[in-house]
């Protein structure tokens, strides 16, 4: 696990006194990944201090839970059989990414797809619409 996201991790886990950061991690996803989590006891890295609580699941197991329990997926999901949402606001991973990553990381994402600005950009009108980001508009000052 590369360094950065392991300080990253550690200090959201101090910040929320979090017992420990859960993973989505599963051991059929690649050898390494097998590797990983096969000798973890309980799904636990205690060195760590993270979960991964999917690491005996597999990408079949979890398609038909989802589609069992009908959960919505974000559109990044390009999972068989389950329909999605698309209108459903997907911004929140590239204001993560900017904010809490770096800004170096976003701007190559942007560069690589110009829709996670877009979707960055969404997600600020749409999760801090009562924030102003132009200042006050003239005709509300009037109506006032």
């Amino acid at each position: 696990m590369p360094k950065k996201q392991k300080d990253f991790t550690e200090k959201i886990r101090k910040e929320q006194n979090l017992d420990y950061i859960c993973f989505g991690y599963r051991m059929d996803e690649s050898l390494q990944r097998r590797g990983q989590l096969k000798n973890l006891v309980n799904a636990i890295d205690l060195k760590a201090n993270w979960a991964f609580p999917l690491r005996a699941f597999t990408s079949k197991t979890i398609r038909g839970y989802v589609k069992t329990n009908n959960i919505l997926l974000q559109p990044e999901y390009n999972v068989k059989g389950i329909k999605h949402n698309f209108e459903e606001h997907r911004g929140g991973a590239a204001y993560f990414l900017r904010h809490f990553i770096s800004e170096e990381d976003f701007l190559a994402a942007v560069k690589q797809d110009k829709n996670i600005e877009v979707d960055y950009l969404r997600h600020l009108f749409t999760t801090f619409k009562d924030v102003e980001y132009f200042g006050e508009d003239e005709n509300e000052k009037e109506q006032r």
